[in-house]
C-alpha cells in the first residue's frame, strides 16, 4: 500500500486565503447591516449558508491518495471521495498546467481548498477533478469515467499504478 499526499500550490493557498478574507468581510458586513435594522435571524441564516459553502469545500478537499492491490483510494477529511479500480484504467499520464488552464467547471469549488468537483475541457472532455497543485496533474482515464488528481510525487504515483496495473511489464525479474 502506497500512500501519496495531496500538497497545495501556490494557487491554492491564494484563492484559499482570499476566499476567506472575503467570506469573513462579508459576514461581518452582512451582521452590522443586519444589527441595525435589528434582523439578526436573517443574519444568522444567510451567514450559515455563506460559511456552508465555505466549508463544504473544505470538507471535500483531497488529503491523501492510497493505492492498494487493486484500487485507488482518494481521501478527504472523514471518508474516501473515490474508488478507482486499477483494472478499469484505460491511461494514466501526467499533465500541464496548460492541459487543465481552460477547464470549465460544472459543478464545485475553482480553487478554494482545491479545485474540487465536475469540470470539462476539450483535451479531457468531462472529468472530476481532485486537484490541490496543478503542477502534479495526472489524468486517470477509465472505461467509463475520467479524472485529474494531484499528489506530492506524480511520476511515482503513476509508476506505482502502472506497476499494479501490469505487474509482469515493471518487475524487477
Amino acid at each position: 500500500m502506497e500512500k501519496f499526499n495531496c500538497n497545495w500550490g501556490t494557487e491554492t493557498i491564494i484563492i484559499t486565503i482570499v476566499t476567506t478574507i472575503i467570506f469573513v468581510i462579508l459576514t461581518i458586513t452582512l451582521y452590522k447591516r443586519f444589527k441595525k435594522k435589528k434582523k439578526i435571524f436573517l443574519f444568522v441564516i444567510i451567514a450559515l449558508l455563506i460559511w456552508a459553502i465555505h466549508l463544504t469545500a473544505f470538507f471535500n478537499m483531497p488529503l491523501n491518495i492510497t493505492i492498494n492491490d487493486n484500487t485507488i483510494l482518494l481521501k478527504h477529511l472523514w471518508h474516501n471521495v473515490e474508488t478507482i479500480e486499477i483494472e478499469n484504467i484505460n491511461e494514466i499520464q501526467r499533465l500541464t498546467q496548460d492541459d487543465i488552464k481552460n477547464s470549465v467547471r460544472k459543478f464545485g469549488s475553482g480553487g478554494a481548498f482545491g479545485f474540487i468537483g465536475k469540470f470539462e475541457n476539450q483535451q479531457l472532455g468531462d472529468f472530476q477533478m481532485y486537484v490541490t497543485d496543478k503542477k502534479n496533474a495526472i489524468a486517470i482515464k477509465t472505461k467509463t469515467d475520467n479524472y485529474v488528481i494531484s499528489c506530492k510525487e506524480p511520476d511515482l504515483f503513476i509508476e506505482e499504478v502502472e506497476n499494479k496495473k501490469n505487474p509482469l511489464l515493471y518487475s524487477n525479474y
